[in-house]
């Protein structure tokens, strides 16, 4: 029989059958565009926006298969995190060309992988460096035609750091987030301080998770969908829109009984 901690409970069920709603919604609606092949930006944030709902889609799965995964979730949202900050920084722009600016410092970015990775190969003496080497010349000579046909007063940035970037667009406090969802990442003591208890009268052994801890990681997948998903739509075809007010009503009435569960609620179940 699969081993299941923690049954999940009908209010963590309706969050995630909300949340999967919204993104089949999403997908629904990015599917009727065509978008204009002559700019690039919104055509990444188009890519992008796929690894966001994929990650979460697997956060939804994990919250339908068992209440103890909270932590494992909380990898997943770190990275839709990841993905709905880079999407807000590289579409936030009204200016096109500034947009595709920051398009090729991605294509950089790529490129400076590639080396990086072509240098540990070479160290090791491995013979895929050259693929790599290759694939970075590759990039490198396409992002400098690229930048060569920009028009004046236009140059490439830097990609900025995600605290930098959550300020400019004006949701610097979501950084919080993101340095919480790190310890999940990186397997740091506010992490595992649900599976230790370190009091000082002795440090034991323990299993924490509550539905609560469940809260954060699904907020941040509605936020970042509903907040970058509308930038993504938006910019791939000026004239389309993504509404989300209904959606947001429903969905934060499930967040509210989701809350008096965890407060208030019955004892959780262990399968048999």
């Amino acid at each position: 029989m699969e081993d299941i901690g923690l049954v999940p409970r009908p209010q963590l069920l309706a969050v995630a059958d909300l949340l999967e709603e919204a993104v089949g919604d999403f997908l629904n609606h990015r599917a009727q565009i065509r978008p204009d092949a002559q700019w690039e930006a919104p055509l990444e944030g188009w890519a992008i926006s796929n690894l966001m709902v994929r990650n979460i889609q697997a956060t939804i799965l994990l919250a339908r298969h068992d209440e103890v995964l909270a932590p494992a979730a909380w990898a997943n949202t770190r990275n839709v995190l990841d993905a709905a900050t880079r999407i807000l920084w590289l579409l936030v722009p009204e200016d096109r060309f500034e947009a595709e600016t920051r398009w090729v410092a991605l294509l950089k970015e790529y490129e400076r992988f590639h080396r990086r990775v072509a240098a540990i190969l070479e160290e090791g003496g491995g013979p895929t460096a050259r693929t790599h080497l290759e694939s970075a010349e590759a990039v490198r000579g396409f992002h400098t035609a690229v930048s060569a046909k920009l028009p004046d007063g236009y140059s490439v940035p830097g990609i900025p750091p995600t605290d930098r970037v959550l300020r400019e667009i004006g949701i610097g406090g979501m950084y919080q987030r993101y340095i919480e969802g790190s310890q999940y990442m990186h397997a740091g003591m506010h992490a595992t301080s649900m599976y230790i208890d370190r009091d000082e009268s002795g440090r034991m052994p323990t299993e924490a998770v509550t539905i609560l801890d469940w809260m954060l990681p699904l907020q941040i997948c509605w936020i970042c969908l509903n907040n970058a998903g509308r930038f993504v739509i938006n910019r791939l075809s000026p004239s389309a829109k993504w509404e989300t007010a209904r959606l947001g009503e429903r969905i934060d009435a499930a967040f509210r009984a989701l809350a008096e569960s965890g407060f208030s609620g019955p004892d959780r179940e262990p399968q048999d």
